[in-house]
C-alpha cells in the first residue's frame, strides 16, 4: 500500500465546524438590544392557542358600590351565639371549646341535615366555622366562630369488598374503619400514631 494516499474527508473531518455554522445563531451569546429581532425564535406572545376558556377578572358582588365593600360581621358574645344555636341544637350538642381550639363553641351536629343548618345559619350570620376531627391538627389557624365536631354523625361504614371500594363518614374514627374493614379481610394500608 505504499504511495496510496487517504483524500480528505471534508465533511469527516470538518464535521464540528459545519455544525457550529449551522447552529451559530443558536450558540452564539444573547444578541444585544439593536440586534435581538434578527434572531428572536419566539413571537411576544403566548405558546398556547389562547383557545381556552376566556381569562376574566372574577367579579366581586354586584353592580352597586355597596356590594363591593366587604361584609361587616357583628362581634356577638359567646351567650349569644349559643342562644341562637339552641333553635338548631339541643344544650348537650353545644360545649364551650376546649382549650387549644382557637373557636368559641363546639357543635356536634348528629346528623347531615343539623350539619346543614348549621352551615346555613352560619353564612346567614357571618360566622366561620372549622371543622373537626379528632381536633389534633389545628396549628396554624386563625380564630373562628364555631367548631365543628363531626364525631357524633351516625352514619354507617358503607363497604363493598367486591370491589374494595368504602365509603367512610367524616365522624369515623381510623379504628372502628380498619376494624369493619378487617371483618371483609382488608384494611387501609396506613400507619397512624397510636390513638
Amino acid at each position: 500500500m505504499r504511495g496510496f494516499r487517504r483524500l480528505p474527508n471534508w465533511r469527516t473531518r470538518h464535521r464540528d465546524r459545519k455544525a457550529r455554522d449551522i447552529f451559530a445563531h443558536v450558540l452564539q451569546r444573547r444578541p444585544t438590544a439593536d440586534d435581538e429581532s434578527s434572531y428572536r425564535f419566539q413571537s411576544a406572545k403566548f405558546a398556547e392557542s389562547r383557545q381556552d376558556l376566556p381569562h376574566r377578572r372574577p367579579l366581586r358582588g354586584g353592580k352597586n358600590k355597596k356590594d363591593h365593600q366587604p361584609r361587616r360581621v357583628a362581634v356577638i358574645s359567646r351567650e349569644k351565639l349559643e342562644n341562637s344555636l339552641l333553635s338548631i341544637f339541643n344544650s348537650e350538642e353545644i360545649q364551650t371549646a376546649k382549650k387549644g381550639i382557637p373557636a368559641r363553641l363546639a357543635v356536634f351536629p348528629k346528623s347531615r341535615d343539623q350539619l346543614c343548618e348549621l352551615v346555613t345559619f352560619a353564612t346567614a350570620n357571618g360566622f366561620t366555622l372549622i371543622p373537626l376531627g379528632s381536633g389534633s391538627r389545628l396549628a396554624g389557624n386563625g380564630k373562628y366562630d364555631l367548631a365543628v365536631t363531626t364525631s357524633h354523625l351516625d352514619e354507617q361504614i358503607e363497604h363493598s369488598p367486591a370491589d374494595m371500594v368504602a365509603t367512610i363518614p367524616a365522624g369515623a374514627s381510623f379504628s372502628l374503619t380498619q376494624s369493619s374493614l378487617q371483618k371483609h379481610g382488608q384494611r387501609i394500608p396506613l400507619d397512624p400514631q397510636v390513638e
